[in-house]
């Protein structure tokens, strides 16, 4: 379906109803303007076509709803709010805080990355286990996928592996796939620099959402548009207990 546009004229004395304004098919808007011109002897310039016809398009690129995709590293994410005193996650509502990052646009996925754990018998393990299931299932109730890497344990430490590498996969495809027109990435990680870099090359908008108490420097210099977050605006998304 295409887009019709109202051009503004004189009004006319001889005839009441017209009040000046001319309703036009796209492919008839240039015509119009010379008909308006020729009328009124008004000389056309290209240079006057040229900047009307980008006029155009930049409003109607401003009206159109672009697709958001949201990429959430868990990790990064939990440590941040947890920072905050804000980390009771099974009480974080998803789906508004979504809302509130993709504003006017069409969020077409929101994907949260964590790494996966298994039981092993202990005690510690078993507890940290049933409590990312409670995570997983709390996601799916909000609409969210959500993408698993690995957990390494070294001197008693858990360490996530792969998930870094997923969240870049997963931009590189939206990108190079025309998946979305917009990403918006909860990361601090600067191991996802260089597929950012490609995302921007490919003409992909690729938005940082930080927290303003603790910025990556990289990421705002490199992303397209960075955004920190407060806590005042965080806080409203969570209930504690």
């Amino acid at each position: 379906m295409g887009t019709y546009y109202h051009i503004k004229d004189k009004e006319s004395k001889d005839d009441p109803l017209n009040k000046g304004v001319y309703t036009v098919y796209e492919d008839d808007y240039i015509d119009a303007l010379y008909s308006i011109a020729k009328k009124y002897g008004v000389e056309i310039t290209e240079k006057m076509l040229t900047d009307e016809l980008k006029r155009k398009e930049t409003k109607k690129e401003g009206s159109k709803q672009r697709r958001c995709a949201i990429f959430i590293d868990g990790s990064n994410f939990y440590f941040k709010l947890k920072d905050l005193k804000l980390h009771n996650l099974l009480q974080f509502d998803f789906s508004a805080f979504a809302k509130m990052l993709a504003g006017k646009d069409k969020i077409v996925s929101v994907t949260y990355y964590i790494g996966k754990i298994r039981a092993d018998g202990t005690e510690k393990t078993q507890k940290l286990f049933n409590n990312q299931r409670k995570l997983l299932a709390h996601l799916r109730k909000h609409k969210l996928r959500y993408s698993l890497g690995y957990l390494m344990k070294s001197d008693d430490k858990y360490h996530e592996k792969g998930v870094d590498v997923n969240i870049a996969v997963d931009m590189l495809v939206a990108t190079y796939e025309n998946l979305c027109d917009r990403i918006i990435l909860i990361s601090s990680d600067t191991d996802l620099l260089p597929a950012i870099e490609k995302a921007k090359e490919k003409g992909m908008q690729v938005e940082y959402i930080g927290f303003s108490h603790k910025p990556s420097v990289a990421m705002v210099a490199v992303c397209s548009m960075p955004r920190l977050l407060m806590a005042e605006e965080l806080s409203k998304f969570i209930g504690e207990k």
